[in-house]
């Protein structure tokens, strides 16, 4: 499996620094309560109004903490410090805390899962700039939390709204957040949602916008949550063959086409945390790592800062799928 070397994480640097204070083009995603809401995004949100939205631009935060984590002493980290101290400034915290007060539907529940996971890593680089931020994403807490007490039934969207991927995020930071409510809570609801699930249509993926796989995310999800022994049970029944092969992005100027990419990066990382999730001795365990691999050398080829419809995102899922979790 490839790693994050240092000229990669240089590289991937110098694309988060591009586009934390990137603000136009934009797409706020944000129901308008009324004229004082029609306000630039650096005024609305000044913590998180780059990288073409909210969510993006928390979860690029989280990729620049996450490389100066992994390199500290390399020559990106003063430029990455500044801007990650600028971004997180008492004042501009203040800001986005009023605003999901005003706004508690806001980015739920992709946006606020990222929140969370860009809170634990913060906790282990920039105390302070993590205690800054903890009234902020204290408050994103209540409001997933009440947003999954209240949801009927999953979302298996392959896109933001999809249940299954932000639970998983958010089980993964809560346990260093010392939340362990909510990773209960999470536990809860997953074996509520997908417990009974058989026989998965993975035939009906990808989507063409997809950048999530519905059923490989359930399957990762419940990857965390049961025992080996349960895991391997369900997992036999919901999905008895997986032979993926990545998808071939056809337009990367394209901001939806462009997910495709994503999408082969965050199915190497579902596959290879499933098949950790198996017996040794399960022969499965070997070709899902090696799907694992191919669907991750196809999704780094669209890393390119010409594409800003990817590159504004695409960082973060590179990041995450080179093994930054595990």
């Amino acid at each position: 499996m490839a790693k994050v070397d240092a000229p990669l994480a240089e590289r991937l640097a110098g694309l988060v620094l591009q586009s934390l204070s990137r603000e136009f083009p934009n797409k706020p995603s944000v129901v308008l309560a009324g004229p004082e809401d029609l306000r630039l995004p650096s005024e609305s949100t000044p913590s998180f109004y780059g990288c073409f939205d909210w969510h993006s631009a928390v979860h690029m935060h989280w990729s620049l903490v996450r490389l100066v984590r992994i390199y500290p002493q390399a020559a990106f980290v003063p430029e990455a410090t500044r801007a990650l101290t600028a971004s997180l400034s008492d004042d501009k915290l203040q800001a986005e805390l009023r605003f999901r007060l005003r706004h508690p539907e806001h980015e739920l529940p992709y946006g606020v899962a990222w929140l969370l996971t860009l809170q634990a890593e913060l906790e282990q680089v920039l105390p302070a700039q993590a205690a800054a931020m903890h009234p902020l994403s204290a408050l994103a807490s209540e409001h997933f939390t009440r947003w999954l007490r209240r949801l009927p039934c999953p979302i298996r969207a392959g896109e933001h709204s999809q249940s299954a991927f932000s639970m998983g995020l958010i089980h993964d930071a809560a346990q260093p957040l010392g939340d362990d409510a909510l990773q209960e809570l999470v536990e809860e609801r997953a074996r509520a949602f997908y417990l009974s699930d058989r026989l998965a249509p993975i035939a009906y993926e990808p989507s063409a916008h997809d950048f999530l796989s519905p059923c490989l995310a359930e399957a990762e999800l419940l990857a965390r949550v049961l025992a080996p022994e349960e895991f391997v049970e369900w997992f036999t029944a919901f999905l008895p063959s997986v032979d993926f092969l990545p998808a071939a992005t056809v337009d990367r100027e394209n901001g939806k086409l462009a997910h495709w990419d994503g999408l082969n990066l965050s199915r190497s990382w579902m596959l290879r945390r499933i098949a950790r999730a198996l017996p040794v001795t399960d022969a499965r365990r070997s070709e899902l790592k090696e799907q694992a691999d191919q669907h991750l050398a196809s999704g780094l080829e669209g890393l390119n800062s010409d594409h800003y419809a990817a590159s504004h995102w695409l960082t973060s899922f590179a990041l995450y799928a080179l093994g930054a979790r595990w």
